[in-house]
């Protein structure tokens, strides 16, 4: 099948989504489909042909004359648009839980801003369009698109998967000492691990909450990303931005990830693959598949929310025998969501929108 992918930069060392656009289009091109990608960056090669200008989408279409044209930044007319982020929004308005006070009343007037309206107003000209179809890895993120006009048969809800190759227990395992050496780190010390880099829309703020009343000297917690926290703590520490994500995972003990919002969190099912427990919130997208006593909730009285997960937080750090199950449990779970069966998944929905068009 001959694939024209929209996507603004077209990366392996990019965003989630960038990452995630490089890596199908790679197993496409290795399955033997002609990949095209129309970008503003990136490179020709692994079977693809880049075509550089996201302005130029209609030459580009011309040229290349595709089966279907895939949108993954939901932001271009095509025939199907990947929902990884939901609708602008919806994101909004779960974002705006992340602010308190004049700050709230400020983000709620900030929605009315061009930059803001302008994305929004695109996005329900294309959730109108009757022909386009379009691809939610979550039933949250399926429903913002329903509750935006898509209309509900247009909408397909597949869940993120995860490369087994670059995530799993021994590659995680192989450089566990060195990696908590350089964070300071004892044997004994239990790290959660918390990775992001919008550390306001992840919450990082109810964890210092919970850290700051756990009383456990030998709990601590790991930030990952580019931005540093505007604090310090003794139960803090920051490793900065990772490339080896898998040896991060295998550094720590379990992850947390308490977010305001995320369609379908790619590091929660990461560190699942190398066998780490993982506390989320129930706006994580990926709660739909995890058993209950893993989600915990982000909204409501702001002291039964913090006790909640210190609660859980407590628990993993007290119990090895926890941590192990959970790790086990964890594991089984993204072992049947390797990303080899999300590529057969996506060439036989790709094979139905194209039978579709052809009604």
């Amino acid at each position: 099948m001959r694939l024209l992918f929209l996507v603004e930069h077209f990366r392996w060392q990019g965003t989630g989504l960038e990452h995630s656009a490089v890596r199908l289009c790679r197993g496409l091109a290795a399955r033997g489909h002609a990949v095209h990608v129309a970008a503003d960056t990136g490179e020709t090669g692994d079977g693809i042909t880049v075509h550089p200008g996201l302005n130029r989408i209609s030459e580009t279409q011309a040229a290349v004359r595709p089966d279907l044209t895939i949108d993954w930044g939901f932001i271009h007319p095509a025939d199907i648009h990947r929902m990884g982020a939901g609708t602008h929004a919806g994101y909004l308005d779960y974002y705006l839980d992340a602010f308190s006070g004049p700050a709230r009343w400020w983000r709620r007037l900030e929605r009315w801003a061009p930059r803001h309206q302008r994305v929004i107003r695109r996005q329900r000209q294309l959730l109108a369009r009757p022909a386009a179809r379009f691809m939610a890895n979550s039933h949250l993120t399926a429903n913002l698109a329903i509750e935006g006009g898509a209309a509900a048969d247009r909408v397909t809800v597949c869940h993120q998967h995860v490369s087994l190759e670059e995530f799993n227990p021994a590659k995680a395992k192989a450089s566990r000492t060195v990696l908590r050496a350089e964070w300071g780190l004892a044997d004994e010390d239990v790290a959660f691990l918390f990775v992001a880099h919008n550390l306001r829309l992840k919450n990082l703020e109810l964890l210092r909450q919970v850290f700051g009343k756990l009383n456990l000297p030998n709990a601590k917690l790991v930030v990952v990303g580019k931005c540093h926290p505007r604090w310090e703590a003794p139960w803090l520490v920051f490793a900065g931005e990772a490339c080896e994500m898998a040896a991060v995972y295998g550094a720590g003990d379990a992850l947390l990830h308490p977010t305001y919002f995320d369609s379908c969190a790619n590091v929660v099912l990461e560190a699942m693959a190398c066998a780490r427990p993982v506390l989320v919130s129930d706006t994580a997208g990926i709660n739909e598949l995890l058993a209950e006593e893993q989600v915990l909730a982000v909204r409501g009285e702001n002291s039964a929310v913090e006790s909640s997960w210190r609660q859980a937080v407590h628990g993993l750090a007290t119990d090895f025998s926890l941590r192990r199950r959970q790790g086990e449990a964890a594991l089984n779970l993204a072992a049947g969501r390797n990303y080899q069966c999300f590529l057969d998944w996506f060439e036989a929905y790709l094979e139905s929108v194209a039978a579709d068009r052809q009604l």
